[in-house]
């Protein structure tokens, strides 16, 4: 990873991971956060207001949605919908085995930047150690910064 990498990772105050395989009945990535986060981590009583308080967060931050496993969603003739979710700060990193680009779903205009990670030992390692820095900003990834 590469410095100028770590400071784009800063600027994000939120990271929303969806597991696009465990969203096999929906298409809007706003019912996906419901499901996978807000059910998961409020109680049905919260779940409105928690959601509610998420949409607010996204129209005054930066944050990072992460569809994961767009080749394991069963949906093949469109990309999750983004509707209902603030985009002007929003940035999406959707994720697919590298054979499946020629999937006929994805546009090349929809496509900003494309790139192969590789290079990790220890994915779980890394992920700690850079969601402890973006929990904890008196850390300084930078500093950190160890091989994984």
């Amino acid at each position: 990873m590469m410095l100028s990498d770590v400071d784009t990772l800063q600027k994000f105050r939120f990271l929303f991971f969806i597991s696009l395989r465990d969203s096999r009945e929906e298409t809007y990535v706003s019912h996906m956060i419901k499901t996978q986060l807000i059910y998961k981590i409020y109680p049905e009583d919260k779940w409105e207001s928690a959601y509610k308080r998420v949409l607010r967060i996204m129209k005054n931050v930066m944050y990072l949605i992460i569809p994961d496993g767009l080749d394991e969603w069963p949906c093949k003739e469109t990309l999750p919908s983004m509707d209902e979710i603030p985009k002007e700060q929003c940035t999406v990193l959707t994720t697919y085995r590298p054979w499946e680009l020629a999937d006929e779903r994805i546009r090349n205009s929809q496509i900003d930047i494309l790139f192969d990670l590789e290079g990790i030992r220890d994915p779980r390692e890394f992920n700690k150690k850079i969601l402890r820095c973006l929990l904890d900003k008196s850390k300084d990834i930078k500093k950190k910064r160890e091989a994984v």
